[in-house]
């Protein structure tokens, strides 16, 4: 009797043993497939916001380059009213200072 009690604990022991060996594995399998997800957003979000930030930097470099023109045409135009005395260097020095404060 005593040995049919153990036998049938043992295979209870077991059966739980497989239970909860079983409802881990899914647990676990469905938390490594929601990180997987949650990993493969944060991917994308990266891919886009690094294509957004290269976009951008090539607007910039744009930009940079017509801003780096006109300040050159702009010292040409005032050399040439320098040397048409319609202004001076002096003149030319104060406009200078008042465009660089703002």
């Amino acid at each position: 009797m005593l040995k049919q009690i153990q036998k049938e604990n043992k295979e209870n022991i077991t059966e739980e043993i497989k239970k909860l060996s079983a409802k881990i594995s899914e647990k676990a399998n469905s938390t490594i497939e929601n990180k997987i997800d949650e990993i493969e957003q944060l991917y994308k979000d990266l891919k886009n916001i690094s294509k957004e930030k290269n976009e951008q930097k090539a607007v910039i470099l744009d930009l940079d380059e017509k801003i780096n023109y006109l300040i050159k045409h702009n010292e040409f135009l005032m050399m040439k009213l320098v040397n048409k005395n319609i202004l001076s260097y002096r003149e030319v020095d104060e406009i200078d200072k008042r465009s660089k404060k703002k």
